[in-house]
């Protein structure tokens, strides 16, 4: 996107609305070329980077969430420079029903924390998808379980349907990687109606963890997986609990 492109948008679409979802693929996307657009997407409820090289501050892509109606969110395979997405960023979006970040650079996102998973599970209805493949957070195992146990209660009827086998998951959550410090084997398995796999990968001390419903584990079909993670070590010290329920 050049300046001169910009401009002509500017100067010549005042009209335009941006209502929908919004992709931006294989762009330079910073200030200058976003500050002038931000009127256009007062009414998209999706924003979509795809390998795109991410140049924005922390202040214009909260406005940017803030202001628009946005509760889809994907970043694909892109290149962040000023800032990466973090709690505060995240907290912007009203409610987020989709948040895809799969394959970013940098891999590491401390920033996002247990404050996002608390947003989502206090939302009116929990995010239908969730993707952070290849990504690391400062997620816990400890607090991922208090909201897949809200993912159970919201979708009770759905774990606890065993004749609806060619029903489709309500939601797919593929969490990334996480901080180990506590089993989640042992905990996820208090949860009435989930089925828990587990394999280990030796090579890199590590674990995935796939969450499916208790009636599907017989079926050899992995479309079932609802919820994923893969855990590394750490000595980070564990957050208190998101709620009494843990």
């Amino acid at each position: 996107l050049t300046e001169a492109f910009v401009s002509v948008i500017k100067n010549r679409c005042h009209s335009i609305i941006a209502s929908g979802d919004v992709t931006f693929r294989y762009v330079v996307v910073d200030d200058d070329v976003l500050k002038p657009l931000m009127p256009f997407f007062e009414s998209t409820t999706g924003l979509f980077f795809d390998h795109c090289k991410i140049d924005l501050s922390v202040e214009l892509l909260c406005d940017l969430l803030a202001s628009s109606k946005c509760v889809k969110l994907g970043v694909n395979e892109c290149q962040f420079v000023k800032s990466t997405l973090d709690d505060k960023i995240l907290s912007s979006m009203s409610h987020c029903d989709v948040l895809a970040l799969r394959w970013c650079k940098p891999k590491r996102l401390p920033g996002i924390t247990y404050r996002t998973l608390l947003r989502w599970e206090n939302q009116k209805r929990l995010p239908k998808e969730i993707d952070f493949e290849g990504m690391s957070t400062d997620f816990t195992t400890f607090e991922l379980v208090s909201l897949i146990k809200a993912f159970e209660r919201e979708h009770h009827e759905w774990f606890s349907s065993p004749n609806e086998t060619s029903k489709p998951p309500p939601a797919e959550w593929n969490l990334g990687e996480v901080i180990l410090i506590d089993n989640p084997y042992r905990l996820l398995h208090t949860i009435e109606g989930i089925e828990v796999r587990r394999s280990a990968l030796i090579s890199e001390d590590r674990e995935e963890y796939e969450v499916l419903p208790s009636w599907a584990s017989h079926i050899a079909d992995d479309s079932f997986v609802v919820i994923e993670f893969i855990t590394r070590a750490s000595s980070k010290r564990r957050h208190a609990p998101l709620s009494d329920n843990i």
